[in-house]
């Protein structure tokens, strides 16, 4: 339903100089503002998982924001270059003007390695290709091998659709006890 009113929103978005994704990264940074101000939250220990878009939202989130220590992105890896090839079924919203110059989709989580990284990958999923998911794959850990810390990183691939399966929640809840522990 959203679909037929994107033009008209991102013209608004444009027009107020900022992007839908600075939006939502902005957004995202003042819920870790909150979290913070909380006493019973220990800033050591924040962590940000998420799926399909969500998973875009961590992507960013984890990348922006050194305050996030451990890092889970769920259905949401590809680069640039395979997503366009193949002429993404996602919003055109989600696009940063320019920034495929400078940073491609997986060098966004890597401003923040080598804080520990899960990348979950669903081998049948229809919106990204399994050569995007390897690409991406293969840019974070030369990345954090370079940095001497490839035990940081992990990518996995579930045999799924675009979801974030039990099996799949089990690993990313494992991954983030390690790291936060």
């Amino acid at each position: 339903m959203a679909g037929p009113n994107e033009v008209a929103m991102n013209k608004t978005i444009l027009t107020a100089g900022t992007t839908w994704l600075g939006i939502i990264a902005q957004n995202d940074r003042v819920a870790v503002d909150f979290l913070l101000s909380r006493p019973e939250v220990n800033p050591e220990r924040i962590g940000c998982i998420g799926l399909s878009l969500g998973g875009l939202r961590s992507n960013y989130l984890f990348g922006l924001d050194a305050r996030i220590k451990v890092g889970v992105v769920a259905a949401f890896s590809t680069t640039y270059n395979e997503m366009l090839q193949q002429h993404a079924h996602h919003t055109w919203m989600m696009y940063v003007p320019r920034q495929y110059e400078f940073l491609d989709l997986p060098d966004v989580p890597s401003l923040n390695a080598p804080r520990p990284l899960m990348i979950m990958n669903c081998k049948q999923d229809k919106l990204f290709s399994i050569a995007g998911m390897q690409a991406a794959e293969q840019k974070l850990s030369s990345i954090y091998t370079k940095m001497k810390a490839p035990e940081k990183f992990t990518a996995r691939y579930y045999d799924a659709p675009h979801s974030m399966t039990i099996p799949m929640q089990e690993d990313a809840f494992a991954w983030l006890e390690k790291w936060l522990k």
